[in-house]
């Protein structure tokens, strides 16, 4: 369904009732949600008519605001025009000039109106009504329901850039790699790189996943649903989006790259260099700049002789780690694995008057003992980001990382010296 001077829904399923049923069905959508990026100026510059008058399902209204609210810009600092969404017929829009986030809304109506997110989302989850309806009056107020808001004038809104090479994913891939890097994300703001997750398609056809916070790499491959080009060089994507995405739970996920503002490259940036980004999914369309910088080479990071292979239950590893951390509370100590070659794992962790210690089942390796120590939180997430009843775990020396594999996913994790 194409988009005009206002917003049409991105699309929806309507010969099926599954989610995604079919290749014709996915097709068209993807098709539909990067259509709608593909004049990103017609809305923004069209002619709107006066007064503006919207009307929606109360609850559909309430749950767009509630999806973009994570970029509505919020403190003392924020300009104004950032704190307020726009509203048009089919669509709730906001951004923080680093983010554009454009949430669907089964409305209808003409025009658009500006309005502070907070006033307006406290108006509508106080109307007990069925539909509430937003009418434009002088000086940029509307009415909302009984309630009467003070807006901004809508040109003053920031547009959003163009975009032309796109790479599409199904749900069924994209949410389940999303699940093994994004625990891995920094949150260390400091470090905007090691915040988001680098995307990089490689030759086989698939697409990498790949994030670290300098303690841990995790990776994931995924197949696209439309390989686009856009994606050869790898690019790093903003971690707190593609949380949202993950968190929206979409029928399938577009990525979309751009150069600069509408297309012009950003100053002191080569021209193949993406700079601007839209993710796009049947609910929502979200727009922003990429992590500038080189992403760690984590390739040298991830062992290629892997000379010893342990076999360990996934659940008894993931909870032998969290009891220990749970038993030691605050303390920061280091969790042992042991390896002795007896076909078992000894789990331990020591601090003070407090301790713990498991024996778990293993097969593989029948080599010399080994102890290494790691961040018990870490190897617990490290186990619980991996699918199968087991896992193969490698390690190499105890100052050496310790890498988990399988199929089309890893987790490494950097060891702790041990005093002893």
């Amino acid at each position: 369904m194409a988009r005009t001077t206002t917003y049409a829904p991105i699309g929806y399923y309507t010969d099926c009732d599954t989610a995604v049923c079919a290749d014709c069905a996915m097709s068209t959508d993807i098709e539909n949600a990067i259509g709608a990026t593909e004049e990103p100026d017609a809305m923004d510059a069209a002619a709107t008519p006066e007064p503006a008058r919207l009307t929606y399902q109360t609850k559909d209204l309430k749950r767009a605001l509630a999806r973009v609210k994570p970029f509505v810009a919020s403190g003392a600092r924020a300009i104004p025009v950032l704190a307020c969404v726009m509203l048009y017929p089919s669509a709730v829009v906001a951004t923080d000039c680093d983010v554009w986030a454009e949430a669907d809304v089964d409305g209808s109506g003409y025009g658009r109106v500006l309005l502070p997110h907070k006033s307006l989302m406290a108006a509508v989850k106080a109307c007990k009504a069925p539909t509430i309806t937003v009418e434009s009056l002088e000086d940029n107020r509307a009415r909302v329901d009984s309630a009467i808001i003070a807006g901004i004038d809508p040109v003053d809104f920031p547009q959003r850039p163009q975009f032309v090479e796109q790479t599409a994913f199904t749900a069924d891939d994209i949410l389940p790699a999303l699940s093994v890097v994004l625990p891995a994300v920094s949150r260390d703001e400091t470090r905007p790189l090691l915040c988001g997750v680098h995307v990089k398609a490689e030759p086989s056809g698939t697409t990498k996943l790949i994030a670290t916070d300098s303690y841990r790499l995790h990776g994931a491959d995924v197949r696209p649903y439309v390989e686009g080009a856009g994606l050869d060089a790898g690019v790093t994507l903003p971690g707190a989006m593609l949380a949202a995405v993950a968190k929206s739970k979409p029928a399938y996920v577009v990525v979309m790259l751009g150069r600069g503002d509408n297309g012009v490259p950003l100053d002191g940036h080569p021209e193949d260099v993406h700079t601007r980004y839209v993710v796009a999914t049947d609910s929502m369309i979200l727009h922003g700049r990429t992590v500038d910088g080189q992403y760690p080479n984590y390739q040298q990071l991830v062992p290629v002789d892997l000379p010893r292979a342990l076999t360990l239950d996934r659940v008894a590893m993931s909870e032998s780690a969290r009891a220990a951390a749970k038993v030691l509370g605050r303390a920061i100590a280091p969790l042992r694995i042991s390896y002795n070659g007896n076909a078992h794992v000894d789990v331990s962790m020591m601090h003070a008057d407090a301790e713990y210690s498991a024996t778990l089942e293993c097969a593989g390796d029948d080599g010399e003992a080994l102890t290494i120590g790691v961040n018990p939180d870490l190897i617990a997430d490290a186990f619980d980001v991996m699918s199968g009843r087991t896992v193969t775990l490698h390690a190499i020396t105890p100052l050496r990382p310790m890498l988990l594999t399988e199929p089309g996913r890893f987790a490494l994790v950097m060891p702790i010296r041990l005093s002893d």
